[in-house]
């Protein structure tokens, strides 16, 4: 798989791995600044290009991006891969829509 940003092609492989050093190298800086403020150092998780994939989906669905667009963006020919593998529902979703719905009464 190849990404294309300013008309480069990034392999995935280098972009991996890329990813893995800046995540290191971050995560080194935050250790050390950790032990001068004599503090629990906050690190990054171990990110993925595909943890891209799923935040992008996240944020167009929280921004009410039509389902379809987004399954094409994502390249799924079935629209059920799409909500089933990149909609969460979390407790503040929730909340917000059982709020429409008392609107409604």
């Amino acid at each position: 798989m190849q990404v294309w940003v300013l008309n480069i092609a990034i392999r995935d492989t280098n972009f991996r791995i890329s990813l893995r050093n800046l995540i290191e190298i971050l995560n080194d800086e935050e250790k050390e600044c950790a032990i001068k403020e004599n503090r629990n150092p906050i690190l990054f998780p171990n990110i993925t290009s595909h943890s891209f994939r799923h935040t992008f989906a996240t944020r167009c669905f929280e921004n009410d991006v039509n389902d379809k667009i987004v399954q094409k963006y994502l390249g799924h020919s079935l629209i059920s891969m799409t909500m089933d593998l990149y909609t969460y529902v979390d407790e503040k979703l929730i909340a917000e829509n059982i709020e429409k719905i008392d609107n409604l009464f």
